[in-house]
């Protein structure tokens, strides 16, 4: 026989509660053809929906990695020609490596990629300016700083 809820439980569920709760002890023959013989203790239908779970949300900032000064491009000193993680790309001639492994350039000249077979690795150089040596290159840098010092 289905009765209302019991005191403490329609307490804690609250008059609108579906919960229907079927008393042990108690068999109506009607209740008892209809659920098999077997005797259920209750029957609960959700109240709430449930809200799901969210994953993978979170990105982090883009690192703007990659070739910046491609072969044959005329570079100066400071331009970084390439941005990477790890040793991809190894330093050569007239270029140096940060602590993050990008390289840039020393000197001013044009970029050059080359590959050593021996070592089996890339590597990135800046070839100088073509008719001047690098002496030569030095001499007039110093000579156009020292007028700059003299301008009033």
């Amino acid at each position: 026989m289905l009765t209302a809820l019991p005191g403490r439980l329609a307490r804690r569920c609250g008059p609108l509660c579906r919960q229907q709760v079927l008393l042990f002890g108690e068999a109506d023959t009607a209740s008892a053809q209809f659920s098999g013989g077997y005797n259920h203790s209750q029957i609960r239908w959700a109240s709430k929906k449930q809200g799901g779970s969210t994953q993978n949300t979170k990105d982090s900032n883009p690192k703007m990695l990659g070739i910046k000064l491609y072969g044959g491009q005329h570079c100066i000193p400071g331009n970084i020609i390439v941005r990477q993680r790890g040793t991809e790309y190894h330093p050569g001639a007239n270029v140096g490596m940060g602590r993050d492994h990008t390289i840039y350039a020393l000197t001013e000249g044009y970029v050059k990629f080359a590959y050593n077979k021996l070592k089996k690795r890339r590597t990135i150089g800046v070839q100088l300016l073509p008719q001047q040596p690098a002496q030569q290159l030095r001499q007039e840098q110093t000579a156009l700083r020292q007028i700059r010092l003299q301008l009033p």
